[in-house]
């Protein structure tokens, strides 16, 4: 796009201005998708299969931006046929940290 332009360009660490317009570098425009895909993710509107079909090569990066934006992961509702199994898990992850705790 740089080399298409013929008038001045100047830029500073942010932004690229042609003419007095701003433009949002590369870098910004991908940092913003990013930004947008972890907000949806938060607010349980994309999946993970989703997170990772866009770059999300790793769910640690994936925790380290929700937590850089001072957002949770998604709670999947306690609905559906694995209800009972969830519940199971749910209950020994307790008894689990109950026992680390009284020790």
């Amino acid at each position: 796009m740089l080399a298409a332009y013929a008038g001045s360009v100047c830029s500073d660490s942010r932004n690229v201005i042609y003419m007095g317009m701003t433009m949002d570098t590369p870098n910004q425009v991908i940092d913003q998708r990013r930004e947008k895909l972890l907000r949806d993710y938060a607010a349980g509107k994309v999946s993970w299969s989703t997170l990772r079909r866009r770059g999300f090569d790793d769910y640690v990066a994936v925790l380290g931006g929700l937590g850089a934006l001072g957002l949770r992961p998604p709670v999947a509702p306690l609905e559906g046929v694995n209800r009972a199994a969830r519940e199971r898990g749910r209950a020994l992850l307790r008894r689990a940290l109950a026992r680390q705790v009284s020790s």
